[in-house]
């Protein structure tokens, strides 16, 4: 086989496979002989790639966004990956661009879930402020939301409002402050 096309060495790869988290490897191709030696077709060689020590996760850098972060088509895949998957050879600034991309959207994700569980706070808070009573303790809700049922469920199933209890508004209401500040 010829091996003026296929690149040599080590080199950084861009791992993605459709519905899993993707990865960067240093990787190298199987060789002429790998291939032989584990009964591979011939294709396999210059496609067939093998990661050498740790990989960095990319979580956040999905099959869909490669295209769009100007990432070339696959080069290969790696030997044992089962499904659909990509292995593109990128160089350091890519790989950096890679990481930077991933760390970006990963502070974006947890900035946006901040703010939805501020705002399902806000909303608990209000539901609990709107509640005629905010019984003392735990027991004198559940014994709240049972005397409910049993007056309009006539004590079967059906819809029973939550009843709030002052240590748990308390704790909604510290939870909030420690979010917003």
């Amino acid at each position: 086989m010829t091996t003026t096309s296929i690149k040599q060495g080590e080199f950084w790869v861009l791992h993605t496979e459709l519905g899993c988290d993707s990865t960067i490897h240093r990787a190298r191709y199987l060789t002429d002989a790998e291939c032989a030696a584990k009964g591979l077709a011939d294709w396999c060689y210059g496609y067939m790639m093998v990661a050498i020590g740790d990989s960095i996760s990319v979580p956040h850098i999905n099959w869909g966004s490669v295209a769009t972060l100007g990432i070339r088509k696959s080069d290969g895949t790696f030997m044992g990956a089962g499904g659909t998957t990509m292995a593109t050879i990128i160089t350091d600034a890519e790989r950096e661009m890679l990481i930077a991309v991933n760390a970006g959207r990963e502070a974006a994700k947890i900035a946006q879930e901040k703010q939805e569980t501020i705002a399902s706070l806000q909303k608990e808070i209000a539901c609990a402020e709107k509640q005629r009573t905010i019984y003392a303790t735990p027991e004198e809700a559940k014994s709240a939301a049972k005397r409910y049922n049993e007056i309009h469920n006539e004590g079967g199933e059906g819809y029973v409002p939550h009843f709030y209890h002052k240590a748990e508004v308390e704790s909604m209401k510290a939870r909030l402050a420690e979010m917003v500040a």
